[in-house]
């Protein structure tokens, strides 16, 4: 996994991360700093995101299906962490949406204000185990977004096939 994010930040530029889901938050569980240097003084490792704030989490969040989404969002209240920060469910839902539209979600600013994320789900079959996103601070990746979602999309079907368990041989048939 650590090359496929080590390749996707050199190609970049900027901060990689791997993510899983963790109840209703997303955790950074991998990374990769970009030639821009680190996003944060103490790393990424472990950093929680909020499902309703942001790429990373929207591109998992996503993919769940309505009854999933709805039990872990919508039965709480939702932190505002800027001004930016998506807290209308019907809002979020049509965010979703354009997760399962375009395979991807793009945020700035929803979770820290300077930053922004392009992030895609990362996919075991047809379920979504996690995100692969790209973070920068937001006048960096902003420019960038629309030369970087190949990469992304790429990388992010990499790590899926990385995380597919090998076909297990069948038995022998006893004859």
């Amino acid at each position: 996994m650590q090359p496929a994010l080590r390749g996707l930040s050199a190609e970049s530029g900027v901060t990689t991360l791997f993510a899983l889901p963790d109840g209703i938050h997303m955790r950074c569980v991998a990374f990769a700093e970009g030639a821009e240097g680190p996003l944060r003084v103490d790393g990424l490792s472990g950093e929680l995101y909020p499902a309703h704030a942001g790429a990373t989490s929207r591109a998992y969040f996503g993919m769940l299906g309505p009854r999933d989404r709805a039990a872990l969002l919508y039965s709480r209240p939702m932190a505002r962490f800027s001004e930016r920060t998506v807290v209308d469910p019907a809002l979020l839902e049509e965010r979703f949406a354009e997760v399962r539209r375009d395979g991807h979600a793009y945020s700035e600013g929803e979770y820290d204000p300077e930053t922004a994320a392009l992030a895609a789900p990362v996919a075991v079959g047809r379920r979504a185990v996690g995100t692969l996103s790209l973070v920068a601070a937001a006048d960096a990746l902003r420019p960038r977004r629309g030369e970087l979602v190949a990469p992304l999309l790429r990388t992010a079907a990499e790590l899926g096939r990385l995380l597919t368990p090998a076909a297990r041989p069948r038995p022998a048939s006893r004859g």
